[in-house]
């Protein structure tokens, strides 16, 4: 006879949503580091990520990717959003070809080159998030400075100019 779907030796996602899950709060805030340390020595931020995102409802993420929640229910990460695969958490460069990750600062080489994709992928999600609805109503005149106060903290005036000078089917600003 062969093993049904219930004795099915768990795959390596699996493994890494699980020790997660229990050894990190539920519904609090954490850093993406004390994810990565629940996990077994080796474990790539890449790895992780990918997991972490194949299950939306127990794994979210904060606008900017710099905090994660396991299983949210009632906390401020009820409303954030589910962990993206393509996330690259702040200190954490996940375009290593090594071995997927590695602590910013780690290998200079490649720094200027991942930085400058994590900038080009924190500016999506940035646009991502102000094109929600329910963060930035459409066709609603809005003071620059009220559309800032909108962004995640740490956003700068210069990334959110920018970000709006690339989508200007989206953004418009009066005379």
């Amino acid at each position: 006879g062969g093993a049904s779907s219930s004795q099915a030796i768990p795959s390596a996602a699996e493994e890494l949503r699980t020790r997660v899950a229990a050894k990190c709060p539920s519904d609090e805030p954490v850093p993406f580091a004390r994810l990565l340390e629940a996990c077994p020595a080796g474990t790539s931020a890449r790895a992780l990520i990918k997991a972490l995102s194949e299950e939306p409802q127990d794994f979210r993420q904060s606008w900017d990717g710099s905090e994660f929640c396991v299983r949210p229910s009632n906390s401020r990460c009820i409303d954030w959003l589910p962990v993206q695969a393509s996330t690259a958490p702040p200190g954490f460069l996940v375009n290593n070809p090594v071995d997927g990750a590695v602590r910013a600062g780690e290998s200079p080489a490649c720094v200027s080159a991942a930085s400058r994709t994590a900038r080009d992928t924190e500016e999506e999600r940035l646009a991502h998030l102000l094109m929600l609805p329910r963060l930035v109503p459409a066709d609603t005149p809005m003071p620059f400075v009220e559309l800032l106060r909108r962004c995640p903290q740490g956003a700068e005036p210069r990334d959110l100019v920018r970000i709006m000078a690339k989508r200007r089917e989206f953004f418009r600003q009066d005379p």
